[in-house]
């Protein structure tokens, strides 16, 4: 009989701290639920702002990028018309010296037909055209000093005249 109520007993204790346990491990799980979902709400905010944050980011990037795609497109623009110029004088100046050179080789047959050396007469040419390009130089190098000693002189009475 003994042994049936101290195993009663022992059973009930058992029970009791199973149910201590159990009410513990429920209040536990409540709290943190609890905290959980406080952690939740409080978070809720910052993830608002961060949101927020991203999608303005994400704007000045949209925006960043259709700057840098309309410059490249105004580069690209800008290049292409540069190559149409310069294909357009590259064109121009090709023709330009296909017919100096077609000039020149018609000159040159007139000259061999009338019993000329057409490289010497050339030569001379260039002969007196690099003469006249000197002596424009050195007129405009003569004027240049002239001014310059004017200048001087009005400089020097300038000063002469402060001086008195």
């Amino acid at each position: 009989k003994r042994a049936l109520s101290q195993d009663a007993a022992a059973r009930a204790a058992a029970r009791e701290r199973q149910k201590a346990i159990d009410d513990q491990e429920a209040r536990k799980a409540a709290e943190a639920r609890r905290h959980q979902a406080m952690g939740a709400r409080r978070l809720q905010g910052t993830h608002a702002a961060h949101k927020d944050r991203l999608e303005e980011l994400e704007q000045v990037r949209e925006n960043r990028f259709q700057h840098d795609a309309q410059r490249v497109l105004q580069l690209k623009g800008s290049i292409d018309g540069i190559k149409g110029k310069l294909q357009s004088s590259n064109e121009a100046r090709r023709k330009k010296q296909h017919q100096v050179k077609a000039d020149r080789e018609a000159r040159k047959q007139q000259m061999l037909n009338d019993g000329q050396n057409p490289y010497e007469v050339w030569r001379r040419e260039e002969m007196d055209a690099e003469k006249e390009r000197q002596q424009t130089k050195l007129k405009a190098l003569n004027e240049m000093r002239s001014e310059k000693l004017l200048e001087q002189l009005m400089t020097e009475e300038r000063t002469y005249k402060k001086k008195r």
